[in-house]
């Protein structure tokens, strides 16, 4: 090659890893889905709380998706509770007040 002639070199790109979000993806995800179907599915709002708790300590590039997902998590864990357990709840304070009087 004579010294005039110019070489062509492809451009490089230098790609920046994402931060990882994936456990505040999931905690967002169960969280809206506790909301929406938490007197269905009963194990989702707990999953989330956990998912929501990891997160927050985990990833700090997911933080708002993680409070979020941890704050509908437990709004349908406590739908879940006022669902399932109050019921019981009055069932056996009316047994008690039947037996006691």
């Amino acid at each position: 090659m004579p010294y005039g002639m110019p070489v062509y070199q492809a451009p490089t790109y230098a790609y920046i890893a994402q931060p990882a979000r994936g456990l505040s993806i999931t905690a967002l995800v169960l969280g809206l889905c506790s909301v929406l179907f938490a007197w269905l599915l009963v194990v989702v709002p707990v999953l989330g709380v956990v998912f929501g708790l990891v997160a927050l300590r985990r990833e700090p590039a997911g933080r708002v998706m993680a409070m979020i997902g941890t704050v509908c998590s437990a709004l349908g864990l406590l739908l879940v509770l006022l669902v399932y357990l109050l019921p019981f709840g009055a069932f056996f304070g009316a047994m008690l007040f039947g037996a006691l009087s």
